[in-house]
């Protein structure tokens, strides 16, 4: 595997942690899946929907902790207004009675 996924922290924006993506072309199945999802955004979409899907219970049976588990997927161009309501009506829920940053 030639591609690389990792957690970076942006120094020039205060320090936000950010998620980078490093793809590198070869056979190896791994790199060919993050080519395929680097490949659905396009070049005219360059969204993400991050969902939490809950806590997935740990297989080992010593092991009594829970791990969150996430999904990014690819917002492709059709699906672009449909999220853009959808964080519209979030703002307005988070920020009845604020004026939103």
């Amino acid at each position: 595997m030639k591609s690389r996924i990792s957690i970076e922290v942006d120094f020039e924006n205060s320090n936000q942690p950010v998620i980078q993506i490093i793809s590198n072309d070869s056979e190896d199945v791994r790199d060919k899946l993050i080519k395929s999802f680097l490949e659905g955004l396009g070049h005219k979409s360059r969204w993400c929907r991050i969902e939490y899907k809950g806590q997935r219970s740990n297989p080992n049976p010593l092991d009594y902790s829970n791990n969150s588990v996430y999904h990014i997927s690819v917002i492709g161009t059709d699906k672009i207004p449909e999220e853009a309501d959808l964080m519209n009506a979030m703002v307005k829920t988070l920020f009845k009675n604020e004026t939103p940053v």
